[in-house]
């Protein structure tokens, strides 16, 4: 294996690694976030119903189910605000396009690269590594909790395949 073969070999596997921190990360970002979608989302229903039947029924006074209402409607502008719904749903599309990413990667460096010349290596390379940078300029930014979550899943093993042995 020529020397350039070899650094354009050690190259995908950076770019390999990146991909995989960043598909976890973008999966357990949109976990966080949807999680914060549903109970904010669940809790402003929820006080919305408290506040109209015990409103109604006469359980509460007046003044405490408007109050309630009042809160209701706060947690529904949040969680409009925060837009968790949408980010939940950017993280899971960018999770996909990274782990796309990732399996061109590592099929470009385990099947493609010994046959193509090394002018094309490097070339097919560049493709791939302006698509990582074209996804980390676009994707969402995850919270260190996802990133912890992350960290936890690809430490327990979570991307090992059976035919690499591990």
């Amino acid at each position: 294996m020529s020397s350039l073969v070899e650094e354009l070999s050690a190259e995908a596997q950076r770019v390999h690694e990146a991909t995989l921190w960043a598909s976890e990360a973008q999966y357990a970002n949109c976990k966080v976030w949807r999680i914060a979608d549903t109970i904010i989302g669940v809790s402003a229903a929820v006080a919305a119903g408290v506040a109209g039947v015990a409103g109604l029924a006469d359980l509460i006074t007046a003044k405490l189910a408007g109050g309630i209402a009042i809160v209701s409607a706060a947690l529904g502008a949040v969680n409009a605000s925060l837009g968790a719904g949408r980010i939940a749903s950017g993280s899971t599309v960018a999770g996909n396009q990274y782990r796309n990413l990732q399996q061109d990667v590592r099929v470009f460096r385990y099947v493609e690269l010994q046959s193509l010349a090394e002018a094309d290596a490097t070339d097919r390379l560049k493709q791939l590594i302006i698509r990582q940078q074209d996804l980390n300029e676009s994707s969402p930014v995850p919270s260190a909790l996802a990133f912890w979550m992350a960290k936890r899943n690809i430490n327990r093993g979570g991307q090992k395949y059976e035919v690499d042995g591990s």
